[in-house]
């Protein structure tokens, strides 16, 4: 397993700047639609709609948290001969004096682990020869 470790404030920014991609992403689509949106895109929508809505759920939760904690991100691939490559992700928030259960969402795991990888911080599986 690998670790990596936020602040409070990190990993706030780093759930924002999630949050912040989303909402790119949601926006660009709808801007480039001229036409009425196919059902496909309209569903798509609301998937990402949902998503986004979970995310600042975790943010709301993250911002309770007392400013000492810390993030304890670990990680591992797992690469089996014939297989798709896997990523396992766990976020740890843990102060001196608690340890907190994480209850964030599958959403947030989803789009942290892409982040990680599309910034390079994770090594890309599929590129692992």
């Amino acid at each position: 397993m690998n670790t990596l470790q936020y602040t409070q404030t990190e990993f706030t920014q780093l759930l924002n700047s999630i949050i912040a991609e989303l909402l790119q992403k949601i926006k660009s689509e709808l801007v480039n639609t001229k036409e009425e949106p196919a059902l496909g895109q309209v569903i798509q929508s609301q998937c990402q709609a949902e998503d986004l809505a979970h995310l600042v759920k975790d943010l709301t939760l993250v911002c309770s948290y007392s400013i000492e904690v810390t993030y304890y991100v670990t990680w591992q691939i797992t690469i089996n001969y014939k297989q798709i490559p896997s990523i396992h992700l766990t976020v740890h928030p843990i102060t001196e004096n608690s340890y907190y259960s994480t209850p964030l969402s599958m959403t947030l795991n989803h789009y942290l682990t892409k982040h990680l990888l599309n910034t390079g911080v994770i090594p890309n599986p599929w590129t692992i020869s």
